[in-house]
């Protein structure tokens, strides 16, 4: 088979990669062209590569290459991520695909890791460890949506919510740009009090353009004290960026924002919550147990990771540290 590569190729017919990306099983907001616009208008450095076989689509994928912005430290944080893919036809195709990322990016990032969104064949994972990605424990937490979702809450979370709704919390889907900046506000807030890198308030305001992406917001009265940025993929809805007022904490509304989501997306066709991340079972892990009292299944996706240059992977990691302490 013929393979011709493009990499960010505006000259390739959208309806083309818009046929691939609705007749791939595996397919989601990450691996689709919302993705790379939303991340391509805001400054960051997403790569998009495309194969073409017979005038068709064969294998997409977006890689975000990351880059803290720290002086001379820089150079030691670049790093390629790949969510959920890269996607391909057969197994020939994704590992014609892995071989060309490796081409591409082993100058520009020190390492390249794929953040899996869902269970990976036998055969891929031969494939993988076969072009050097080693394999690593990362879990994340699934929910099943029903009409009956309370009665699958740990106990304490249903008194949260009870307590929620005894204070006349209300939530909605946020439209308006005041409000998702507001929200987009909250999100860098609390990443910031984190220490975690975070795009910036423009990110999130451009955000409420693209349909795959909803916005959701818990107010009391006027005012908003929790928001949540979620993802939409075919019957699954995926949890990604979280924020909230810390002075609001004794209403619950983080608890409250999570169970009205599970709700609205079940009303709306949803099937399955993907809570997201939940670290690993070699340590503790305070979000992993949050999301876990809603009821969910811990699952193992895993991620995949090459090291390019081991010797800045490892003087990297050390920088990362420091970067931590010192972000403000």
């Amino acid at each position: 088979m013929s393979i011709s590569w493009k990499i960010n190729s505006a000259e390739i017919s959208k309806s083309l990669i818009q046929d691939f990306l609705d007749n791939h099983p595996d397919s989601s907001f990450f691996q689709s062209e919302s993705f790379f616009e939303l991340y391509r208008k805001n400054n960051f450095q997403p790569l998009n590569l495309i194969g073409i076989s017979d005038n068709k689509v064969v294998a997409y994928c977006n890689v975000l290459v990351l880059k803290e912005n720290y002086g001379i430290i820089s150079g030691l944080t670049s790093r390629a991520i790949i969510w959920g893919g890269p996607l391909a036809l057969d197994n020939f195709l994704f590992e014609q695909t892995l071989i060309e990322l490796k081409n591409i990016l082993n100058k520009k990032a020190i390492y390249l890791q794929i953040r899996n969104l869902t269970n990976q064949t036998s055969q891929q994972k031969k494939i993988l460890l076969k072009n050097g990605f080693e394999y690593h424990e990362h879990f994340t937490v699934i929910n099943s949506l029903n009409s009956d979702l309370m009665s699958g809450y740990h106990s304490g979370r249903r008194k949260n919510i009870r307590r929620a709704l005894k204070s006349d919390l209300n939530f909605k889907l946020l439209t308006q740009e005041n409000e998702v900046e507001k929200a987009g506000d909250f999100i860098v807030q609390t990443y910031k009090e984190l220490k975690l890198p975070c795009p910036t308030i423009d990110f999130f305001k451009d955000a409420v353009f693209f349909e795959a992406i909803k916005i959701f917001g818990v107010f009391q009265d006027s005012r908003m004290i929790s928001c949540r940025f979620c993802l939409t993929q075919k019957n699954i809805l995926y949890d990604w960026y979280a924020g909230s007022d810390k002075l609001s904490s004794n209403l619950y509304p983080n608890d409250f924002i999570v169970h009205k989501i599970l709700e609205w997306g079940y009303e709306n066709g949803y099937r399955i919550f993907d809570f997201g991340g939940a670290g690993n079972n070699k340590a503790e892990y305070g979000v992993r147990d949050f999301k876990l009292k809603f009821g969910g299944e811990l699952v193992e996706f895993g991620r995949n990771e090459i090291v390019f240059q081991s010797f800045k992977f490892k003087i990297g990691k050390l920088g990362f540290q420091i970067l931590k302490k010192f972000r403000k």
